[in-house]
């Protein structure tokens, strides 16, 4: 991260929904519709109801989209762990997030323990 810096909590969770499948759409509503379908149609694409929350499926998306709750709250370390409970095989498509997420906490790790050691080295007496 030399050249760009330590990717945002907030970018780490925007790249890892830009991974996850995209809602399906709906058919578009026919210029002879009645007004109840064009007014339910509309509605359908205002209001979206998605669980929010631990859930018991344990589908790949399922996973991901707890993963996704996760990174939208800033927990990227749980997002990881829960993409890390996906079998290797399904995993694949989330390596390269993973692999930037770990890379972050490591930066990250270094950086403070940087900062405690320059510390700790002011805190000397001088001779």
């Amino acid at each position: 991260f030399a050249a760009t810096g330590v990717p945002r909590a907030s970018a780490l969770s925007a790249e890892l929904a830009s991974l996850l499948p995209a809602p399906p759409h709906e058919a578009p509503t026919s210029a002879d519709a009645g007004l109840l379908e064009r007014l339910q149609a509309s509605a359908t694409r205002l209001v979206r109801i998605r669980r929010d929350g631990p859930a018991d499926d344990s589908s790949r998306e399922a996973i991901a989209a707890r993963a996704a709750t996760a990174a939208g709250r800033g927990a990227l370390a749980a997002a990881r762990q829960t993409l890390m409970t996906l079998p290797a095989a399904e995993r694949g498509a989330f390596a390269a997030w993973i692999a930037k997420v770990e890379a972050r906490d490591t930066a990250l790790a270094a950086a403070r323990s940087y900062a405690a050691a320059a510390a700790a080295a002011l805190a000397q007496p001088t001779p």
